[in-house]
């Protein structure tokens, strides 16, 4: 990747950390949506590159989860297309993030006939995120959540423990900080 991409994915990915983490929830989707814009604009500038399809479906699905159930389904199936996309390029791309999305939108998203949702590809799609980066502190997340949402409670909290003993990525402290602040609250809600 040419550095000057990385530099403005490492921008906009610490703006989205800022507005998923930070923000209050009703200044959110305007965030979300200022990100995408932004995050078309470097996939149109970089055609052919995986890395700016992730961060824009990354954003899309950010504003899937708060938005009502139509306008998430629609942002749920446009993530899908561009991390599709994304795999196809370069499925090591990001160290595996497109998995994690996809993995994450196969469980939270419902199943036929409402929509694509598939807990055998979720789990697979999370897995291959594991493989490809073993400290991957989001992957371990959206699984250890997969895993509670199926009932193992117990891996589920092996899951976030491991999230928490990864180690802490001094670029994105935010996200960092957000996310381990995620992963106490579900291992204090699951028994």
């Amino acid at each position: 990747m040419a550095p000057v991409l990385e530099q403005q994915l490492e921008a906009l990915y610490q703006r989205w950390a800022h507005v998923y983490y930070l923000q209050p929830a009703t200044q959110r989707e305007a965030g979300m949506r200022s990100i995408i814009d932004d995050s078309i604009r470097l996939r149109e500038a970089y055609p052919g590159e995986a890395e700016p399809l992730i961060m824009e479906a990354v954003a899309r699905s950010a504003w899937a989860e708060k938005a009502g159930r139509l306008k998430a389904l629609e942002q749920a199936k446009i993530a899908r297309g561009l991390l599709e996309q994304s795999v196809a390029i370069d499925p090591l791309a990001l160290s595996g993030a497109a998995w994690v999305t996809l993995g994450t939108l196969y469980y939270r998203v419902p199943g036929w006939p409402l929509g694509f949702g598939d807990d055998d590809k979720a789990r697979e799609y999370l897995e291959k995120a594991l493989r490809i980066d073993a400290d991957n502190i989001d992957a371990y997340f959206f699984y250890g959540e997969f895993l509670a949402g199926a009932g193992d409670a117990g891996k589920a909290r092996e899951m976030w423990n491991r999230a928490l003993s990864r180690p802490v990525r001094a670029r994105f402290p935010v996200a960092d900080a957000g996310r381990r602040r995620m992963i106490r609250d579900k291992l204090g809600a699951t028994r």
